[in-house]
Order: C-alpha cells, then sequence, then structure tokens
C-alpha cells in the first residue's frame, strides 16, 4: 500500500508465522517493522493490508481459533501508533477445510469503511465483509463455491467487484448488488 506521503508499506509473513507490518525505509534501502506480529496463532493465507480514508494501516488475515486449532476466524487490525488493536471482534469462519481460505482483499469505501472479500473453510464460499459500527458485518450470504484467488475493487458508491478462479478454473468477476452477487 502507499500513503499520501509517498511512503510503501507492506504487509507480510515472517519466520515462525509472525504477520508483520513494514514500511520501507528509501535512505537505507531497507524494510522496518512498524509493530509486533499482528497474529496471536497459526494463520492460513489469507492476508491483506488497506489504508483508511486517514492512512491507518488495517491487516486483515484468518488465524486459528484459541478454542479449536481445527477451525479458523476472521481478524481484522488495525495500527494505532506501534501497537495493533482489533477494528472489530473477530468472525468465526465457518467450514473445516482451512485449505479453501483464499488470500482475500481489503479495501475501503467513501465512507471510511473497510470491505473484506475472501473464500471461507467451506468449499471455499466467497465470503464479503463491511465495518459497520466495530463490527464487521455479512454483506450477502455465503455463495459462489470453490471461488479461490480473490481479488476486489470497490466502486465509488461501495459496491465490491470480485474477480475470482471458479471450480473450472476460468477467472470470473462478480458484481454484489442487493445482498446477491
Amino acid at each position: 500500500a502507499v500513503a499520501s506521503d509517498g511512503s510503501l508499506l507492506a504487509a507480510h509473513r515472517a519466520p515462525g508465522d509472525r504477520i508483520l507490518l513494514s514500511r520501507h525505509d528509501g535512505a537505507a534501502d531497507r524494510w522496518v517493522e512498524l509493530a509486533p506480529p499482528a497474529n496471536e496463532r497459526p494463520t492460513r493465507k489469507t492476508l491483506a493490508l488497506a489504508l483508511d480514508n486517514a492512512d491507518v494501516p488495517h491487516l486483515a488475515f484468518a488465524q486459528q481459533r484459541a478454542a479449536d486449532p481445527t477451525r479458523y476466524e476472521m481478524v481484522l487490525k488495525r495500527l494505532n501508533g506501534a501497537t495493533g488493536a482489533l477494528a472489530a471482534p473477530v468472525v468465526p469462519i465457518a467450514g473445516q477445510r482451512p485449505q479453501d481460505i483464499s488470500a482475500g482483499a481489503l479495501a475501503f469505501d467513501g465512507s471510511n469503511r473497510a470491505v473484506l472479500v475472501f473464500s471461507d473453510a467451506n468449499l471455499g464460499a466467497l465470503r464479503a465483509l463491511r465495518l459497520e459500527q466495530g463490527l464487521l458485518i455479512p454483506m450477502a450470504p455465503p455463495t459462489i463455491p470453490t471461488a479461490a484467488f480473490t481479488t476486489m475493487a470497490l466502486q465509488a458508491d461501495g459496491t465490491p467487484i470480485v474477480a475470482y478462479l471458479n471450480i473450472n478454473g476460468w477467472l470470473t468477476a462478480a458484481a454484489l448488488r442487493n445482498g446477491t452477487w
């Protein structure tokens, strides 16, 4: 992500399954960690970074649930200074097929609400969540099974346009309108 001051930010996995947020220091030509690891437990493929309208970095990722490590939860954290804090309570991810959880995508609409899309652990059903008053709210029922490699852009009105690979390996696009794909 590129902040309004031109600085380059990146979310990445470091050894030991640590999710880190770093900034590129152009003068020294090196990456500098901005905060301690964001995750508390092992993670899956989902890792998305976006800046809100005030340039505050947010990370979305899937991590194992504390009570049941065979299941996962979606986490949305924002960087507050040098520490990360939950932007919303975690959302349990349905299903027991963690290999189906996709990389996902995160963006902010014109009203500064986060929109997150990913495929879940229930045969890769496509999920879309919007941050509303501190909660991640489903924008539509999980649909489109076996979606993978999801990416997203938001239209000016906040409508997500999602591209993904479908069950046949074909690149497909869908727009979420009135709660349906």
